[in-house]
């Protein structure tokens, strides 16, 4: 994976994960109140496994923010 795909992942990864700790919920909380499993969450979250685009788009939706807006961010 290019150093590129790797910062575009942590910064991904990092906004979910950062935005569920500020829900103040768990993940296996989190999982169970969105109805996604908890192993698609860490994977998510984890930025050590690649995830995709459905995931992503899925998980925006959650979080309400558009891909646009995740992608833009400087976070890395």
């Amino acid at each position: 994976m290019e150093d590129h795909d790797l910062k575009l992942l942590y910064q991904i990864s990092s906004y979910f994960r950062e935005t569920r700790i500020m829900t103040g919920l768990s993940r296996a909380d989190f999982s169970k109140q969105n109805g996604i499993s908890h192993s698609l969450l860490d994977r998510a979250e984890s930025g050590k496994h690649n995830i995709t685009l459905s995931t992503v788009f899925h998980l925006c939706n959650l979080y309400e923010i558009s891909f646009s807006e995740l992608v833009e961010q400087d976070t890395y």
